[in-house]
């Protein structure tokens, strides 16, 4: 699968069908009511990978958005002048 995509797969979730309809059911996140399942497990591994994504992306889009709205609209009008 890799291969196929092109990119390293960082996490992987046992089927635990059980564990989350009974986690769904009642409300609890799945972590909570088990933490020891290695669904919870995996979840709190991928957890940290999420957060970075994350943060990268809010970085990324704070350095495009530079200016805010009227330094996007002034572009906008410079490029129709050409």
């Amino acid at each position: 699968m890799e291969r196929s995509m092109e990119m390293k797969i960082s996490a992987s979730f046992p089927n635990d069908a059980k564990l989350v309809m009974t986690a769904m059911n009642r409300g609890v996140p799945l972590v909570i009511m088990e933490p020891n399942a290695p669904m919870s497990r995996s979840v709190q591994t991928l957890l940290p990978l999420v957060g970075e994504v994350e943060k990268a992306a809010v970085k990324a889009e704070s350095t495009s958005k530079r200016g805010g709205l009227f330094s996007r609209r002034r572009e906008r009008l410079a490029l129709l002048e050409r």
